[in-house]
């Protein structure tokens, strides 16, 4: 399919993006090398720009919004499970947002990282590296391995480059 970009976005040209991914915003947008983008993702720069590193998945109905107009980085290999949410200006490397989990402006999340299934982060929260959060009550301990990345390239590998 051929998607009309604006002239301020830069997406690399081996992101897999499906037609029903949707980009939005007159900020500045930049997705790196390697990112896949399942349907019904948001990548929202309307209110500030966005730079999105190399390997990352956005899953379905995930969303990504920069509600300040600062710029919004988020590093390399995450992994932004379905109907996760995350507006913070900072997010690492190595990262697993679970499905449907939250985090709110003014957080910032370290590198290595598991936000868990229906947590919220919210402004002011520091995740440090390799912390993950889960349960009713946010439980946070710190990850002894780093095997979210081997886990995100893995899936990488899997997903067939020509499935969209």
């Amino acid at each position: 399919f051929e998607r009309k970009l604006k002239k301020n976005w830069k997406i690399d040209p081996s992101v897999v993006m499906t037609a029903r991914s949707m980009l939005k915003g007159d900020h500045t947008i930049e997705i790196g090398p390697g990112c896949i983008l399942h349907p019904e993702c948001l990548i929202d720069a309307s209110k500030g720009p966005i730079k999105i590193g190399s390997n990352n998945i956005l899953e379905e109905q995930s969303e990504i919004f920069n509600p300040t107009n600062q710029q919004m980085t988020i590093g390399d290999y995450n992994m932004f499970e379905v109907g996760c949410r995350v507006a913070c200006l900072s997010v690492g490397s190595g990262c697993v947002f679970e499905v449907k989990s939250k985090v709110g402006m003014g957080a910032i999340v370290g590198n290595g990282c598991v936000i868990g299934a229906g947590v919220s982060i919210y402004s002011g929260d520091q995740l440090e590296t390799n912390i993950i959060v889960y349960g009713e009550n946010q439980d946070r301990r710190r990850i002894k391995s780093s095997r979210n990345l081997g886990d995100i390239k893995c899936a990488l590998a899997a997903l067939p480059q020509k499935l969209f």
